[in-house]
C-alpha cells in the first residue's frame, strides 16, 4: 500500500498533474478459489508504473528506485510469501500503473516421511 501511494506521488510529480484534481486510485481485491484451495490478494494503483527493465529487478535484494530506499521491502515480502508456499508477482505498465498479486495456499503441503 505504501509503495502504491509512493508510485501515485511519482506520477503526479513526473507528469506535472494537479495534486488537487488528480484522482488517486489504490485497489485491493481478494478472492478464494475452493478448487485450488488458495487465496489471492491483488493491490493495484494508477501510479507511474514501471519499465520492463525495472520490473525485472524489483524483487532483487537491495534494488530500489526510491531516494533513501534500501531495497529490502519487496525482496523480503516475496521471500516470506514463498516460505509459506505462495507466490508474489507484478504486472506494470509505465505511465499507467502496477498490480501486485499474492497467492497463498489454504494449507501447507504435507511432507512425506522417508521410509529409507
Amino acid at each position: 500500500m505504501n509503495n502504491a501511494a509512493d508510485a501515485i506521488g511519482e506520477r503526479i510529480e513526473h507528469e506535472g498533474c494537479d495534486p488537487k484534481t488528480f484522482k488517486r486510485v489504490i485497489g485491493i481485491r481478494g478472492k478464494y478459489s475452493a478448487e485450488k484451495e488458495e487465496a489471492t490478494i491483488e493491490v493495484s494503483d494508477n501510479g507511474l508504473g514501471m519499465t520492463e527493465e525495472t520490473r525485472q529487478k524489483i524483487f532483487n535484494l537491495h534494488f530500489t528506485t526510491k531516494k533513501g530506499g534500501h531495497g529490502l521491502g519487496l525482496a523480503n515480502c516475496k521471500k516470506i510469501i514463498e516460505q509459506h508456499h505462495g507466490q508474489m508477482t507484478c504486472e506494470s505498465t509505465h505511465g499507467k500503473g502496477t498490480t501486485f498479486t499474492v497467492t497463498l495456499p489454504r494449507f501447507h503441503p504435507v511432507k512425506q516421511k522417508s521410509t529409507a
